[in-house]
């Protein structure tokens, strides 16, 4: 899933799970098998970022595409998704017969506190975000909440 804005850019692709072999254990905690791992590319006015950490759970993932739908059905007029990381923000508006997306992103740039802030915005017509959702689905297919 790829949004752009200008020069600048993030791309979230699914990686797999955090621990690819783990099972629910018999506390039936369902957070550390469903962790995922996303790669983030970035081309920030042509400075590349590329890296792959656990930032969303699998329900995390399927809630924006599903959260994306209610607004392309037009069942609601915006999706707000903030996450139990605190690093990602994905907002979607619906304006008229377009729509808005931002996603807002912060990152460790290994040094310590040294945060930096992607902020991106595009609108985008209903084809796109048919695109998006399908591909978001796609992507979460192999990833099934365990």
């Amino acid at each position: 899933m790829k949004f752009k804005s200008g020069c600048n850019s993030i791309e979230m692709t699914i990686k797999g799970y955090e621990f690819p072999y783990a099972v629910r254990p018999p506390n039936n905690d369902p957070f550390d098998v469903n962790w995922l791992n996303i790669n983030f590319k970035f081309d920030i006015g042509g400075k590349m970022i590329d890296e792959t950490f656990p930032a969303l759970l699998t329900w995390e993932w399927k809630d924006i595409y599903e959260s994306f739908q209610d607004v392309l059905d037009g069942n609601t007029s915006s999706f707000n998704g903030e996450f139990i990381e605190p690093y990602l923000i994905i907002r979607l508006y619906r304006i008229s017969e377009a729509f808005m997306i931002k996603l807002d992103y912060a990152f460790d740039t290994s040094t310590y506190d040294d945060w930096e802030y992607i902020k991106i915005s595009n609108n985008i017509d209903k084809k796109q975000l048919i695109g998006i959702i399908n591909e978001m689905k796609q992507q979460l297919e192999p990833f099934p909440e365990r």
